[in-house]
This record gives structure tokens, sequence and C-alpha cells, in this order.
């Protein structure tokens, strides 16, 4: 059966979606007896004797969202009402204790992960130039506070945590110089021009990221402990992602074709011969959410692989579209990978637009969501096995003008959709001023908005309502 739900900035209606929370639920043999209500039940063993239980002290469990581990598990960060909160398993907040603020017209960056919480705080002053003072503190996941350093002169941004709470973050000055930065305990243990971080510093002290030398784009790891920089083995393409783990993902061309798996300890690597003889210029390269699977199209020819990372297997993506479906005619509706290597792609016919889940294994077309009518332009995009389905309205994108032939499709021109087939779960996002966040695993999805926010558990369709919520910051995956 498919759980319908509407999402809003209140409260959802579910209809058949299973039993409403604080519903007594009947006995399937006898539908008669009702248990709850007045805190007891009764029962008799056959002789008369009334073995009645009081079980009034009993307390019910308290369900967890978002496949937390227990009720104190943090799940989120929260900008709410002018601060920040951690949000946690039960569906409660702690508020993070940051130290009142040494400046005005603050910009945060937050990064949560493992046990710790990343925040970093830039403050602006306008004289004849923008300056910038920042603070970078490191919270722990019940929100208290660790240390705070402070970087006068700066703007640092774009925090991130590692496991034994290090934060790496991007450092600019005021010269114009850039760069980043290395904090523990209180203390800027090293500086760097020109190195910027896109993954935590892991347990062997090394941070991925990339840096500008001798005219190209330099690819690798920055070691906290010299300030050393190591580059990957091989010359990646445009295209790279770094893992959790600090691994870095990428294509090259150094020698024939191949899929390259780098760490600072070494790499492997996969030959793909179906890339012989093309242009780099004209290749779109893409990874899946894990980076588990690549996509690589032709812009030329419109030709698309599907590979394997892991192994090196490679399938071409050769859709069979049935009668009178076609791929979407728009430049910036391309197609994602999602985590199990599905390719996800948008298609029409005469009388709506449809995303669609194609699996290159065997050849099968799964439609993701509704239909929708009257629009230029469809995104579609994996969180595990959730799906986040955008269309823009007619005349609102720069992609050729769409036409369509009288339809009664319920959705109309420019919506959101949140869809997770593995459970049977479709919801249309009720957009007027609300905007949707989805976790990385897919298991959750904030829709913020004012004066409600609604945070609803994907799976058990639990939801919890808070108010005041300006942001989400999900927990990040552990290294």
């Amino acid at each position: 059966m498919v759980c319908f739900r509407t999402l809003g900035i209140s409260a959802l209606a579910a209809v058949g979606c299973g039993p409403i929370a604080g519903t007594p639920l009947r006995d399937d043999d006898d539908g008669g007896s009702v248990h709850g209500g007045d805190g007891a039940s009764s029962s008799s063993d056959g002789t008369g004797v009334d073995t009645t239980v009081d079980d009034t002290d009993t307390p019910e469990p308290v369900p967890t969202l978002c496949g937390a581990a227990d009720i104190t598990s943090p799940i989120a960060v929260l900008g709410i009402d002018g601060g920040l909160a951690v949000l946690r398993g039960d569906g409660s907040t702690a508020a993070l204790e940051l130290p009142p603020p040494s400046g005005v017209n603050l910009i945060s960056s937050v990064q949560a992960r493992g046990d710790f919480v990343a925040v970093v705080s830039a403050s602006s002053t306008f004289d004849t130039v923008v300056h910038y003072d920042s603070e970078v503190h490191l919270l722990h996941a019940d929100g208290a506070l660790s240390w705070s350093a402070f970087e006068p002169d700066a703007y640092v941004s774009s925090p991130q945590v590692g496991v034994d709470g290090t934060i790496i973050a991007t450092r600019s000055l005021e010269d114009n110089s850039s760069g980043s930065a290395v904090y523990q305990d209180g203390a800027t243990l090293l500086t760097t021009t020109n190195f910027y971080p896109t993954g935590p510093l892991g347990r062997d002290g090394l941070a991925p990221g990339s840096w500008y030398a001798d005219s190209i784009t330099r690819v690798g790891w920055l070691s906290s402990f010299d300030g050393s920089l190591r580059e990957t083995t091989f010359t990646p393409l445009v295209t790279w992602s770094p893992r959790p783990n600090g691994h870095i993902v990428y294509l090259t061309m150094d020698g024939p074709w191949r899929i390259v798996t780098d760490s600072p300890t070494g790499a492997s690597s996969f030959e793909i011969p179906a890339l012989a003889g093309a242009d780099p210029a004209a290749l779109l390269v893409l990874f899946s959410p894990s980076y588990d699977w690549m996509l690589a199209r032709n812009g030329l020819s419109g030709a698309s692989i599907r590979v394997s990372v892991a192994t090196g297997v490679t399938d071409s993506v050769l859709v069979s579209w049935p009668a009178g479906v076609w791929e979407f005619d728009c430049y910036a509706t391309g197609m994602q990978l999602d985590d199990s290597g599905g390719v996800l792609v948008a298609t029409r016919d005469d009388q709506a637009a449809r995303a669609q889940r194609f699996d290159p294994s065997s050849g099968t077309l799964t439609p993701i969501g509704e239909a929708v009518t009257a629009v230029d332009g469809m995104n579609i995009s994996a969180f595990g096995d959730t799906y986040l389905v955008q269309t823009q309205g007619q005349g609102k994108t720069f992609c050729p003008p769409q036409t369509f032939e009288p339809s009664d499709t319920p959705l109309v021109g420019t919506t959101t959709q949140v869809v997770r087939p593995s459970d049977g779960v479709s919801l249309p996002v009720v957009t007027d001023g609300a905007w949707p966040s989805i976790s990385p695993d897919g298991l959750c999805v904030a829709v913020i908005g004012a004066p409600n926010t609604t945070v609803t558990d994907l799976v058990s369709g639990e939801e919890r309502i808070l108010t005041g919520v300006q942001s989400v910051t999900w927990w990040s995956p552990s290294q």
C-alpha cells in the first residue's frame, strides 16, 4: 500500500498510513477488547479470580526519529530562535552552549559529525573596507562547549570536524589571501595558503582537499603535523569526490581511461575501455551520493555509461523509452545516480512530466512519485533510498518552453515531492514559504517554514513540529 501524505508547515494529514498515535488498538481475535485508556488491563485465569494488573506506572516507550540509536542520540543541529540547538532522537532539543557573540552581523557555519559539533561565527564591520573577525567553537553532541578560538582579521568558514574534535576550516584574510587553518584545544595549530579542505582530518592527521600550483589545480591531502601536501597518484579530471573516510574517487586520463580510488597509502584503479577515444572536454562525469557509482555522459552524442567504483564493471545506459515517452528537453535537467546505481532521469509525454529510475543491469524503468503537468524543468536528487523531485513551472527557467495537452494530473507547475519507494511513501510538499531538507541517509525530512517546521521520519511516519527553526544541519556520517 502506498502511504500518501501531504507534507507542509503544519501537521501531516495521513490517510491509510497505520494507526494514529494515541489511538487504542483492538485485539485481532475478538475485535472487542480495548487496551489502554485507564492504565489497567483485566483478565481471568478461568477460576473466577480477578488477575487485574495495574500498569499505570509503566511508561510508554518513546519512539525515536530518523534512525537514532536512542532518544538522546543527536540527529541534526537547528538554527532556532537566533541560536543553535541539537535535535535529539526523541524530538527534543538541547541548546548549544555558545559564548555570547563578540561582534555583529554574524555569519555562522556549522558541521556536526560523530561526538562533536563545529561552529564558526564570522562578524563584520564596515569602515572604508569590510573588516572580519571570526570565532571557532567545538562543542560536544550534548551541547556542552569544549573550547573556543578567536581569529582576528580573518573570515573563517566551512568547518570540518574530525573524530578527535580537531577542526579544519577555510580561512580568508583581509589582504585577499586565503587557505585553511587547523584548530585544536582552542589553539591554531597550522595555517596554510592555497589549500582548501573538502573533508575532515582523519585519524592519520590528513585532510583531503585541493590547491593551485603551476597553473594547475592539484588534488590530495594536507598533513596537520607539518603542513606538507601529498598529491593523488594520478591526475584527476575536473570531477573528483572525497569519501567520508578521506579517500578520493576520480576519473583520470593518465594512460588509459580509468576510475581511481586513491588514498595517502596507495591507489586502486580499473581501466574503462568504453571511454577509449572520448573527448574529455565533452564528457560529463558525476558520482552517486555514496561515491560507489560513476556516470559518464558524452555531451556530444548523448551516450552514457555507468561504472561501479568498487569493481570497474561498466554498463551502457541504453534506455528503451515506452511509446510516447521521451527524455525531458532541458539543458539543466540531466541524469543523476542513486546509491544503488540506478540512473535517475526526467521524462515526459504529451500530457505530463515524470521522474523515472532506470536500472542498467535489468533494463527496467520505474516511475518515481507523481506526474506533473505544465512544467519547463525537473530536477531529481537521491538521499539513500529517498528521492527529492522538484519541478519548475512554465516560464520559471531558461529551458526551452514546454507545451502539454490538457491533463487531469493533480500536480501542476512548480512542485516538490519527497518519495521513498522502499517504504511506500510519497509526500507532495506544500512549498508556500517552506522548503525541504532531507537527511543524507534519506530517513528523515524537515520541511522548514514559518512559524512551524515539521520533522518527519520517512520510515515510521513519526513527526515533530518545531517553532522558530531557520535552518537544519544534519549529522554527517562518521569516518
